[in-house]
């Protein structure tokens, strides 16, 4: 087994703890659809940012900036980690 086969698989589920929980908040918080809250979510943590959707209170404002440094940092790690893995096992093939 890869040695980075953990830690990915963690990140991996962090992240996906951390857009299940942001669609949650959106929806309760900005009265969002799903798909809508989820389109946000995934513009935030890539950052895209796209303005198709605002946030309206200071709350999600406040939310939404603490998912860009979480979310974007998670998101960079994880690739860098698959990038690697992926470098390391072509290079073992070889």
């Amino acid at each position: 087994m890869n040695r980075l086969f953990r830690p990915i698989a963690i990140l991996a589920c962090f992240l996906a703890v951390l857009v299940s929980g942001s669609i949650l908040f959106y929806m309760n918080i900005e009265g969002w659809q799903i798909i809508d809250a989820f389109y946000f979510t995934v513009t935030v943590i890539t950052s895209l940012g796209h303005p198709d959707l605002i946030p309206s209170s200071s709350a999600s404002k406040i939310f939404t900036s603490f998912l860009a440094f979480i979310g974007i940092g998670t998101v960079l790690t994880l690739v860098a980690l698959v990038s690697t893995a992926y470098t390391e096992k072509t290079c073992r093939v070889k």
